[in-house]
């Protein structure tokens, strides 16, 4: 992967490199940030962070392959995200 680095491409928005294919995944604008939590992954001090809709998603599908008798079915059968989030913020707590 070619990194592009960028002293703004940390923000919300950030200036595309001119004349780049903005669809590529073989490059990466970076700003510090950015670089330095590339840097971390490649050296191996941290894992890839999983975002937090890839969570809930995976949670869901869990959920939905377990179709256990516990606390959840009910709530679970209206509003399977929410339900979801809910359990993941318990768990997150529960580990502090």
């Amino acid at each position: 992967m070619q990194l592009f680095f960028g002293m703004a491409a940390d923000g919300r928005t950030f200036p595309g490199r001119p004349g780049a294919d903005n669809g590529a995944v073989h490059w990466a604008e970076v700003g510090p940030a950015g670089f330095v939590g590339v840097l971390e992954v490649q050296v191996g001090l941290v894992g890839p962070q999983v975002t937090n809709a890839v969570r809930i998603a995976g949670c869901v599908a869990k959920l939905r392959a377990a179709r256990d008798e516990r606390v959840w079915p009910a709530a679970f059968a209206k509003v399977p995200r929410s339900t979801a989030v809910q359990l993941l913020e318990r768990r997150e707590l529960e580990r502090q």
